[in-house]
């Protein structure tokens, strides 16, 4: 995945929860909704960001992962 995607889901990430910190630390956070893994290690496959997007998605819509 490239710098310009992961600039767009790391602004995705702060749009959804606010601010740059609660993005990073969600980031960095480990999910049962991506089987364990932290989203930042999902990025480095292209499957993996698609992941992320649409977990972001549905937190930014208030639906449940």
């Amino acid at each position: 995945m490239n710098a310009t995607a992961k600039a767009r889901l790391l602004q995705m990430a702060i749009d959804t929860f606010g601010t740059r910190d609660k993005a990073l630390l969600w980031l960095r956070r480990p999910t049962t909704a991506l089987a364990g893994a932290s989203p930042l290690n999902r990025l480095d496959t292209d499957e993996g960001a698609r992941q992320v997007e649409r977990l972001l998605g549905h937190i930014a819509h208030g639906i449940a992962a």
